[in-house]
């Protein structure tokens, strides 16, 4: 993904180049295509650019529009031809084949900081409102693109890379205790709103974030639906549906010259493959597809290469096999730069690396079966109310008790909202009563009893 830096002096003092142009030159692992930066007096931006796709071959950023609006942004959008005639609607003049950003730019232009309602894909972006002194962030609906933020004294600094905002001098290394003991607990940071660095916060996904001399101002800009159902009067009219949206999510992708993908041979990935390859063979210019699959040869019995072979002779597409029989667990952890500036549980975390690396010299994009159902995660009760309002009890009784047997413990890390910044004591709290009361569970014990004497009570 692109990188990109910037930094808001909310007092109105000069930015310091060298600093900005610091934090830039780090991000270019990220971008090796570009690298630049841009200051306004109090205002600094810096992006290091990687292209992915046809679109973006001439696209500079910063990117600036009628020398008012500038901009800085990973992004990837869906339906652009939908934005675009809605653009056209709004009287502005926009050409077919305008970048992501200039899109974003445009859309701004015309609706202001309500565009982030009709936009959609990946992105995370930063708008400079020259004409207002304002700032206009804003992360994508399931937060596939990061967003990182911080603010000290009226320095206000955010980055779509965590350990870009970490070098900057206002920015100390202390921890989030209550984010640590989430990960030592449960494998991840139950607050989506802060990370594993007390003085950085995260941008949720589904948020925008509005900065100016007048402080900050986060809110929530889409809710997944959950309430109402879809319905069609036949199950082939929902296969349809299905693919018809699946095909469109497809090609929103493709849009580059050569795209990869993880064919494991399970269903997920080789529907992807398969409407890939079709999709791609309607276009004028069909991108190269290339499949590349985990196997094991002789460690354990593994016919994911069988299947994944099927699947690509099938559809005509090659595959690499990458062998995992010596993977070590947790190999070369101490590498710097397989370190995370947060927790990672991943044991096979070096050999993965290296795979996209080797994968990164053939394609820029690379499709995969995963995340298809997790958006459901955690979804079970929106649907039980739905049943409930409905009147359909034995269809409830059934549901409810498939999915506890499933998933026994149901409540555990969902129910206790999560607590907007959370001191030590804080978390303390949170953990002992997600786990049932420390006093109760040997499991996570010490880490109540560490944050507690942490926080000296």
């Amino acid at each position: 993904m692109s990188g990109f830096v910037c930094i808001l002096h909310r007092d109105g003092a000069p930015i310091e180049r060298a600093l900005l142009q610091f934090l830039t030159d780090f991000l270019s692992y990220r971008g090796p295509d570009a690298r630049e930066s841009w200051i306004d007096g109090s205002i600094g931006m810096g992006h290091a650019l990687l292209r992915t796709t046809q679109e973006s071959k001439s696209e500079r950023q910063p990117a600036s529009l009628e020398g008012r609006y500038w901009i800085v942004a990973d992004a990837r959008l869906d339906a652009r031809e939908q934005l675009i005639a809605e653009l056209r609607h709004a009287k502005r003049e926009v050409r077919a084949s305008a970048s992501d950003c200039e899109l974003i730019l445009q859309a701004y232009a015309a609706w202001g900081t309500p565009c982030v309602d009709r936009l959609m894909g990946d992105f995370s972006f930063a708008v400079w409102d020259a004409g207002h002194k304002q700032l206009f962030c804003a992360r994508d609906h399931f937060g596939i693109k990061p967003f990182y933020h911080a603010q000290r004294g009226d320095v206000f600094l955010f980055s779509n890379t965590l350990n870009c905002i970490r070098l900057h001098p206002h920015i100390s290394g202390e921890l989030n205790d209550a984010a640590i003991g989430d990960f030592l607990l449960f494998g991840l940071n139950y607050n989506n709103e802060t990370t594993c660095f007390r003085n950085i916060q995260r941008l949720p996904p589904a948020h925008s974030l509005t900065a100016s001399s007048r402080g900050l101002q986060i809110k929530r800009y889409w809710t997944p639906p959950t309430d109402g159902r879809i319905r069609y009067g036949s199950p082939e009219q929902h296969v349809e549906n299905f693919q018809s949206i699946l095909e469109k999510a497809v090609a929103d992708r493709l849009r580059t010259d050569r795209v990869g993908i993880l064919l494991s041979g399970g269903l997920d990935s080789s529907s992807v493959a398969a409407v890939a390859k079709e999709v791609a063979g309607r276009k004028a210019r069909a991108s190269k597809i290339r499949g590349y699959t985990y196997v094991y040869e002789s460690l354990i019995p593994d016919r994911e290469g069988d299947y994944a072979r099927e699947v690509g002779e099938f559809l005509g597409i090659p595959i690499q096999f990458v062998a995992m029989d010596e993977a070590q667990l947790f190999e070369r952890w101490d590498e710097t730069e397989l370190n995370s500036p947060e927790p990672l549980d991943n044991p096979f975390l070096a050999v993965i690396s290296d795979t996209y690396r080797d994968i990164s010299t053939e394609c820029r994009v690379l499709f995969s079966g995963e995340g298809s159902d997790n958006l459901m995660d955690f979804q079970m009760w929106p649907y039980v109310g739905d049943l409930r309002r409905r009147g359909e009890w034995r269809r409830l009784l059934t549901e409810v008790g498939n999915y506890l047997w499933i998933r026994p413990f149901p409540w555990r890390g969902i129910r206790e909202p999560p607590c907007k910044s959370p001191g030590p004591v804080e978390g303390t709290d949170r953990a002992t009563k997600i786990m049932g009361g420390a006093s109760d569970s040997s499991k996570g014990a010490w880490i109540v009893v560490a944050a507690a004497m942490d926080a000296s009570v």
